[in-house]
């Protein structure tokens, strides 16, 4: 098992792993998937999912201090002992791994759609996978530091292609800004929240940054972050194709970026925002199978988890390519089980460890 060096993870690494890792899911299929289920409102599920996985953090944040140099897995076997520690880590090495293959699968569905559609989805993935591993097994350090230096370009690039288009977006088109009701945007906010369940899996290396200030901070700017730039992103998308138009947009941001145009004689454009949208999928996929391996040799306390980054890999291949299309990985597998199920035990597991902290009298 790597050892916390001096070289630890920052305030700014970990701010740039947070926007990279969570902050670009409005390009993959959640929008889609917000917009099924609330119509125009879609925007406003970021927000309410946000507050509502706001307050497990904060309970995470509170045990992290108290403990000072443990990791979450550490904390759950702390408190909760060998065999429910055990349990409790594998469900949310579940959790963690799950959401790795089922988001793998959704990139290189994109790709193969988007961009590839005669090359073989195993090549893509063997792509994706195959540089998200060269990445992780290089360590967490390289991940955040390669994060950090990509970070501005991948940004820039991303808000350049959606002012490009802001001349044909139509700001009616939110309205009716309830879409199919408050409840319906109540039951979806909840559901969806483990959509933000990235930012309580980081707790797992927590002894890699540099110290619980950096680490709290780092959170709480990169959440906030990640919430407006969902919300602003949900309504650029709604505003330029309207709904129920936006229904039958498998993935609004890459049309967006078919429509960029510079000029009557350059087009195509897209292939620049291939390129940087490419590398934020490297590091994003590089920090989920980085982690999720984490999780699965802490909970059996294995003295190194490097060498199970390959066969990690690996399986997230084989598991990725077996749902049929897209439909099925993301509307039958993605959201109904993997998000909606992920939602309650993410949010109720910091508030049970604090619980169960508090009763043993923070001993």
């Amino acid at each position: 098992m790597i050892k916390p060096t001096d070289r630890k993870v920052g305030t700014r690494e970990f701010v740039a792993i947070i926007l990279l890792s969570m902050g670009i899911k409005f390009t993959d299929m959640t929008p889609t998937l917000l917009y099924k289920e609330t119509a125009n409102a879609a925007w406003m599920v970021p927000i309410l999912s946000g507050l509502i996985m706001f307050v497990p953090l904060l309970f995470l944040l509170k045990l992290l201090k108290f403990y000072k140099d443990k990791n979450l897995i550490e904390i759950i076997f702390s408190l909760t002992g060998k065999y429910v520690g055990f349990l409790l880590g594998m469900c949310l090495f579940l959790s963690s791994y799950s959401s790795t293959v089922t988001n793998s699968r959704s990139y290189v569905d994109i790709i193969s759609t988007m961009f590839f559609p005669n090359t073989n989805i195993i090549v893509l993935f063997l792509l994706l996978i195959g540089s998200s591993y060269y990445l992780a097994n290089r360590g967490l350090n390289t991940i955040a530091n390669t994060a950090w230096i990509s970070l501005p370009y991948i940004k820039a690039f991303m808000v350049i292609g959606i002012l490009m288009v802001t001349n044909q977006v139509n700001f009616n088109y939110i309205f009716p800004i309830g879409g199919y009701g408050a409840l319906t945007i109540i039951k979806n906010s909840i559901s969806y929240s483990s959509i933000f369940a990235d930012i309580m899996f980081f707790s797992v290396v927590f002894p890699f940054f540099k110290n619980y200030e950096s680490f709290r901070k780092a959170s709480l700017i990169g959440y906030a972050l990640v919430i407006f730039e969902l919300v602003m992103f949900l309504t650029i998308y709604i505003m330029y194709f309207d709904f129920p138009g936006i229904e039958n947009i498998t993935y609004p941001f890459q049309e967006i970026t078919r429509a960029v145009r510079l000029g009557r004689f350059i087009t195509n454009i897209e292939a620049v925002f291939l390129g940087f949208w490419s590398v934020a999928s490297i590091i994003r996929f590089s920090i989920y199978l980085y982690i999720s391996t984490a999780i699965f040799a802490y909970s059996l306390k294995l003295k190194e988890f490097e060498p199970l980054l390959l066969p990690f890999g690996l399986l997230v291949i084989l598991l990725g390519y077996l749902p049929e299309n897209f439909i099925i990985n993301s509307f039958q597998i993605r959201g109904p089980f993997v998000l909606n199920m992920t939602s309650g035990f993410i949010f109720s597991l910091p508030i049970l460890l604090w619980s169960i902290h508090k009763i043993r009298g923070e001993r």
